[in-house]
């Protein structure tokens, strides 16, 4: 399993992936270097992906409730996807342990789509599916490892180093499989991803077989 929820001394709970795991093991992980999205803004590209938007830290009292009832609090997990939409243009990272680095991405948009086109609530325990527009550079790549199965993107604090923003972070986001598929009626292989244009591209069964996959 790829992600684990830590319990914290205050009785709230931390959920933190295997590779941030290892990362925070490292005696000197405020040093390991980062990618930036604009350090080769020539190589960026706009990537579709599915995954999935999670609570970072999990308030004692939800730890309480599930343990209860078996189930969330919805407006809790509303609550998270808000703040994620509401983050939207701006930096996220996630590390890498194949580089040992952190690799920044830029979230244009965050989506949760239904065959209407509308977005809709689909629900994994605390896990709201969503289709994702990255800016990414060449130092992006999803995992394609049932073992490592997403990239974990964090909101970058700009007071923060990395590994702090992890830390202080109200959300994540899980990046598990890029859409690469671009339909002949959409333009085929010459079709530009836009802001405007991307959700036209999204496979909603695929999104959720992916989303069922993460937890």
């Amino acid at each position: 399993m790829q992600y684990a929820i830590m319990k914290l001394r205050d009785g709230n709970g931390l959920l933190l992936d295997a590779s941030e795991l290892q990362m925070f093991d490292s005696e000197d992980a405020a040093n390991i270097p980062v990618l930036g999205i604009e350090d080769e803004a020539e190589n960026s590209r706009k990537a579709i992906i599915y995954g999935a938007i999670m609570p970072r830290v999990i308030p004692k009292k939800q730890l309480k409730r599930k343990k209860k009832t078996g189930e969330w609090d919805a407006e809790w997990v509303e609550g998270i996807y808000k703040e994620a939409r509401s983050r939207k243009g701006f930096v996220h990272t996630y590390y890498s342990k194949e580089k040992n680095a952190f690799i920044e991405v830029a979230v244009e948009d965050i989506a949760r789509l239904g065959e209407d086109g509308e977005p809709v609530y689909m629900g994994y325990g605390s896990l709201t599916p969503v289709a994702m527009l990255l800016a990414v550079n060449e130092h992006f790549s999803t995992t394609g490892k049932d073992s490592d199965f997403c990239r974990t993107l964090s909101l970058s604090y700009s007071n923060l180093n990395k590994p702090d923003s992890i830390l202080n972070g109200k959300y994540l986001c899980a990046a598990c499989k890029e859409e690469k598929r671009r339909p002949a009626e959409l333009g085929g292989k010459e079709a530009v991803i836009t802001v405007e244009n991307w959700k036209d591209f999204v496979d909603i069964e695929r999104l959720e077989r992916v989303a069922s996959k993460i937890l």
